[in-house]
């Protein structure tokens, strides 16, 4: 859904596409090579910097889904999608493993709006889905 509403072909000019889609893109596809040289100092800087980052990307989504009206029919699925997982995740004999993939593939519909973070957005979770699939 993201990537039909986002990516219009005459829409983004070309410095824009490398910088927004392209560098994400492959940073977040390869990233677990990226995360294997920090050291136990590095990885707490990392988790610092992801947190700090995921903070500000889930305020400023939240800015614009409410902003577009849209609020209240993500929150409604994404509600229902999140009380089927811990309905199965609380059966007995039955694991759930949440992988990159699945994390890509959740939130991409978030990122159905036409703004450059959203692009960004959009190439960030492309990268996460592939790398674990």
């Amino acid at each position: 859904v993201g990537p039909r509403f986002a990516l219009r072909p005459n829409n983004v000019p070309p410095l824009e596409r490398f910088l927004f889609l392209l560098v994400p893109f492959w940073f977040f596809l390869i990233g677990s090579l990226y995360v294997s040289y920090f050291n136990r100092a590095g990885i707490i800087s990392l988790i610092v910097i992801s947190s700090v980052s995921g903070l500000y990307v889930i305020i400023t989504q939240f800015l614009i889904i409410y902003r577009s009206g849209y609020f209240l029919y993500y929150l409604r699925y994404y509600t229902i999608g999140s009380v089927i997982i811990v309905a199965l995740s609380l059966l007995p004999h039955v694991k759930i493993h949440i992988h990159h993939f699945f994390i890509g593939m959740v939130f991409m519909p978030l990122t159905a709006y036409q703004t450059r973070m959203n692009l960004f957005y959009m190439a960030c979770l492309l990268g996460l889905f592939l790398q674990g699939a």
